[in-house]
C-alpha cells in the first residue's frame, strides 16, 4: 500500500501495491500535459512537486529488473534540461532565474527571455521593488500557473500590482536536470527509476529517499568501499573524495573495484531538504 499528495489540491491519493510495479515506468510528455491543461480538461498527471511514498512488499521493487526495494518516496519532477537522463543518474534542481517586470499586476508580470511553459510549477519571489523603498509587493510568494515567452501568471495574489523595474526570482523545485561535479544536497532530486529513465521534455517519478536504489556510479582511480558516501560526478555517482555533508548524496551499499567504467551499484538515498531555497 502507498500515496501520493497531490501538492496543489492539498488531497492524498492512496494505491494498491500492484500498482507500484508500472509506476516505475510512469512518464508523461510535457506537451501533451499542458495540451490536456490548455483544453480546460484536467490533466491525467500528479502537479509537479507531488510526493508518494511506496512500500516494496514481497519483492514488490522488481520491475524487469530490480531497481528499488524497501520504502521509498519519490518526487514527481520534470526533465526540460533539453538532455535525456538515464536510470540511476543523480539529479539537480535547475538553477533559479531572475526576471525583471516590464508590466505587471497582482496576477501577473510581462518581461522577456522565456520558453513557453517552462516556467509552470515554480515558486515566484518578489525580490524588489524599483523604488528599492522595500514597498509592496516586495518579499511576496505565489505560485507560476502558466507563461508564455513575455509572461508569466501565477496564484495566488501578491500583495500589490508589480510596477517596471521591479524583480522577481523563479525557483525551481521540481525541475530537473542531471547533475554535475560537486552538486551540493540541497540541489539533489533523486535518481529516474524508470527503464527510459527520464527523457527530455518528460514528467516522471524520481527516487528521492529509499532504503536501497540503483545509481550509477564510477569508481575511477579509488575503489568505492561498502558503506562509503557517494558525491556526483558528471551525470553519475562517484567516490567521497571530501568530508563536506553538503556534497554527500547518497552511501554505497556494496563495495565497487577502480575502473574507469561506470556501473550500478545499490545505493541507500536519504537526503535531508533543510536548506534555504533562496537568499
Amino acid at each position: 500500500m502507498g500515496y501520493w499528495n497531490d501538492v496543489d489540491k492539498a488531497e492524498q491519493h492512496m494505491f494498491q501495491p500492484v500498482q507500484w510495479r508500472t509506476a516505475l515506468d510512469e512518464t508523461v510528455e510535457a506537451a501533451k500535459y499542458f495540451a490536456r491543461m490548455g483544453s480546460g480538461e484536467e490533466p491525467f498527471t500528479p502537479p509537479l512537486g507531488s510526493l508518494r511514498w511506496e512500500n516494496a512488499i514481497m519483492g514488490g521493487g522488481v520491475y524487469k529488473d530490480i531497481v528499488v526495494d524497501g520504502q521509498a518516496l519519490f518526487m514527481w519532477v520534470w526533465n526540460n534540461s533539453g538532455s535525456d537522463i538515464g536510470v540511476g543518474v543523480p539529479m539537480v534542481r535547475r538553477a533559479d532565474t531572475s526576471v525583471t517586470v516590464v508590466t505587471g499586476d497582482v496576477n501577473y508580470l510581462t518581461c522577456t527571455g522565456l520558453t513557453a511553459n517552462n516556467e509552470y510549477g515554480a515558486l515566484i519571489q518578489i525580490l524588489d521593488d524599483a523604488g528599492a523603498a522595500g514597498a509592496a509587493p516586495e518579499g511576496s510568494w505565489a505560485k507560476v500557473i502558466k507563461n508564455i515567452a513575455t509572461r508569466i501568471d501565477f496564484q495566488p495574489d501578491v500583495a500589490a500590482a508589480l510596477a517596471v523595474g521591479d524583480t522577481a526570482q523563479l525557483i525551481y523545485n521540481s525541475h530537473v536536470l542531471a547533475a554535475g561535479s560537486g552538486a551540493k544536497l540541497c540541489d539533489f532530486r533523486g535518481v529516474p527509476v524508470a527503464s527510459a529513465g527520464i527523457p527530455n521534455g518528460y514528467m516522471g517519478w524520481a527516487c528521492i529517499q529509499a532504503q536501497a536504489v540503483k545509481c550509477l556510479c564510477v569508481a575511477a582511480g579509488t575503489a568505492i568501499t561498502t558503506h562509503e558516501g557517494l558525491i556526483a560526478a558528471t551525470a553519475l555517482f562517484t567516490n567521497g573524495s571530501t568530508s563536506a555533508q553538503e556534497v554527500t548524496l547518497a552511501y554505497a551499499l556494496s563495495s565497487l573495484t577502480t575502473d574507469t567504467v561506470s556501473r550500478y551499484l545499490m545505493c541507500a538515498l536519504n537526503p535531508n531538504f533543510a536548506y534555504a531555497a533562496s537568499a
